[in-house]
């Protein structure tokens, strides 16, 4: 397999893991909460919300706010989300200390931008990421159901 299809596959899984993450939040009730998306707007959840109700308020603010993004733009902003939740997890688990200028934020700050990020990604391209999450947690349930026992 080449280097390309590699990263591409780490990639896939790295957003299929991200994504089972962030549903079970959503089943575990981990809303409210807030995300930003690059310092332009604070949006506050008081209540439970669906990724289909989260789609639809992204694409209403995208484009209130101007359009979407072309796509690799959208892709590369996924990435920066990605690098920024590496950082914060090395600084969390005393790999690599932050620097007195660098900011502070958090994991659940850091796990929002990039989930902004993939929904707009998902919306340019009219993904139902709800359903599309029910096929994932099926893939992950008869394909890894013992594989972590």
């Amino acid at each position: 397999m080449g280097n390309s299809k590699k990263r591409i596959c780490i990639i896939d899984y790295l957003l299929s893991l991200f994504f089972l993450i962030i549903y079970e939040m959503v089943l575990e009730n981990f809303f409210p909460f807030q995300f930003k998306y690059f310092s332009q707007i604070i949006i506050y959840m008081e209540e439970k919300i669906t990724i289909e109700e989260l789609q639809e308020k992204i694409d209403g603010w995208i484009l209130e706010h101007g359009d979407y993004w072309p796509p690799l733009s959208m892709l590369m902003a996924i990435m920066e989300e990605v690098g920024e939740l590496a950082r914060e997890v090395n600084y969390l688990e005393g790999i690599k200390p932050k620097k007195p200028t660098e900011r502070k934020s958090n994991i659940a700050e850091e796990l929002a931008d990039l989930l902004f990020s993939v929904m707009c990604l998902a919306n340019y391209y009219n993904i139902d990421l709800n359903k599309e999450m029910k096929k994932a947690l099926e893939k992950y349930s008869k394909r890894d159901a013992k594989r972590f026992v």
